[in-house]
């Protein structure tokens, strides 16, 4: 048995609180040895210089990220695999090369490399407010722009009637007018009840919206967590009433049971109103006449249609559910830019036809 002991703080908890040990040895310098070896693994458990990437990866989503919004757990997660090639390289050794070598192998991808800096940063940041590097190696790295896409358009005259008339069941018929009229987002359109309509008053709150837990739906709030209420237009309010008196779910759009929409039966919905309205448009499987339509084009054509009813950017996108104005900024600093382009050509036909009669 150890002829000397002695009870001693190691550290310190991260609430303040002491942490304590009792260390043993047979002489006096012995145990002012332990004394000192027992404090050193303490700081190192609690300060460890050894830890991986990996390792500290593992800590970081268990406690960081594991309180963000679904699709941001999934984006880090993803972003994590790629950083596995250097998963085993120690914190303290890392270099921003390191990290630019991850990001060079996925260049042809902008939107991944994004994610990538994005995750990059966080855990950095996240590592070197708890001492586990003296510097930042996520400093200085590059990525790829992501190109805006080209083709944003919205839906002809000739595509808006194609899916007004197109057959199709009636929750299919409910859901593209929902986007179509109110420029939902489709997890904000999936979440809808009937209690948020009124009806009576011409008003719809948007509070909530649906994301995916790989294919399993999960009740959250809207992308900016605020609450909004749009105008239901007139003549959909008779459609509304009549679909909300039929309808025998909790959800206005939702599977057989009742319940939320999965991912895949989403994806199914939509395939199904494009198909009709394609055939709509004498269209088939070989022949795609809604080409560069999607879910999000309804959401640009109420943009494109706030904006030729003269609403202001700021209101636009309170509507929207923006949580700022850059994204209607740019739409609107296009359909200005047609709007001009328009403009004199109408000028232009107007001054050649005076010289004619001239």
């Amino acid at each position: 048995m150890a002829k000397y002991s002695k009870n001693i703080v190691v550290g310190y908890d991260d609430s303040g609180k002491q942490l304590r040990k009792r260390v043993y040895a047979n002489t006096k310098s012995g145990l002012e040895q332990a004394i000192f070896e027992a404090k050193r693994e303490a700081a190192e458990v609690r300060n460890p210089t050894k830890i991986t990437l990996r390792k500290y990866a593992e800590k970081w989503q268990a406690v960081y990220v594991s309180t963000k919004s679904i699709n941001t757990q999934v984006m880090y997660k993803y972003a994590l695999q790629k950083l596995e090639p250097i998963g085993g390289i120690r914190l303290q050794c890392l270099r921003p090369s390191d990290f630019q070598g991850i990001i060079n192998n996925h260049w042809q991808t902008p939107t991944a490399c994004r994610h990538l800096l994005l995750t990059i940063k966080s855990l950095c940041r996240s590592a070197l407010a708890e001492g586990y590097i003296n510097y930042d190696p996520s400093y200085g790295l590059d990525v790829p722009r992501v190109p805006k896409p080209e083709n944003r358009r919205i839906l002809t005259q000739r595509e808006i009637t194609a899916f007004q008339e197109a057959p199709m069941e009636d929750m299919d018929k409910m859901y593209f007018k929902i986007l179509y009229c109110f420029g939902l987002r489709p997890g904000e359109a999936c979440a809808l009840t009937a209690s948020d309509f009124d009806l009576e008053r011409r008003l719809l709150t948007v509070s909530k919206a649906i994301a995916y837990d790989k294919n399993d739906p999960v009740i959250k709030s809207t992308k900016t967590g605020n609450i909004r209420r749009l105008p239901v237009p007139s003549a959909l309010v008779p459609e509304l009433e009549a679909y909300i008196n039929h309808n025998r779910s909790l959800y206005l759009i939702h599977k057989k049971d009742g319940g939320l929409l999965t991912k895949s039966a989403q994806v199914k919905m939509w395939r199904r109103i494009m198909t009709a309205a394609n055939i709509q448009l004498g269209g088939n499987d070989d022949i795609n006449m809604l080409s560069g339509v999607t879910q999000y084009t309804l959401r640009r054509q109420y943009a494109t249609d706030l904006y030729y009813s003269g609403v202001s950017m700021k209101k636009a996108a309170q509507l929207m559910g923006h949580a700022n104005t850059k994204m209607i900024m740019d739409i609107y600093a296009q359909l200005d830019d047609e709007r001009e382009d328009l403009s004199m050509l109408d000028l232009r036909y107007v001054t050649e036809r005076k010289v004619n009669v001239n």
